[in-house]
C-alpha cells in the first residue's frame, strides 16, 4: 500500500521522508496529528518503512513531537531550529517580564 513506489523504484530508495501535517490535509484532518486515523497512518508508514528496510523520518517544531516521531517509529527527525528558537526565546521574554 504505502511503499509501492518502492517497487516502482524497483528497491532502490533507501532513505524516505514522511510530511505529517502534508498527510493529514490530504486526509481530511487539517493540523490534527494527534487524530487516531492519522496516527494511524503514520505508524502504517513507519511499519511498512522499516518492513523493507528503509529510513524514514520526519519534520518536528519541538522538543515533544521530536520525541513522540523517535517513538512512533521514525529513524530520523528534522528539528525546525527556527520555530523552536523562537518559541523558547518568546518563553524567556515573558518569563522576564
Amino acid at each position: 500500500m504505502v511503499f509501492v513506489f518502492l517497487q516502482i523504484m524497483g528497491g532502490s530508495v533507501r532513505k524516505a521522508f514522511l510530511g505529517t501535517t502534508d498527510l493529514s490535509v490530504s486526509m481530511g484532518y487539517p493540523n490534527q496529528l494527534e487524530n487516531s486515523e492519522v496516527q494511524s497512518v503514520i505508524k502504517s508508514f513507519y511499519e511498512q518503512a522499516k518492513e523493507v528496510q528503509v529510513k524514514i523520518g520526519t519534520v518536528s517544531s519541538d522538543l515533544s513531537s521530536t520525541r513522540k516521531a523517535y517513538e512512533t517509529g521514525a529513524d530520523y527527525v528534522v528539528l525546525v531550529g527556527s520555530s523552536f528558537i523562537m518559541r523558547e526565546f518568546t518563553k524567556f521574554v515573558n518569563d522576564v517580564k
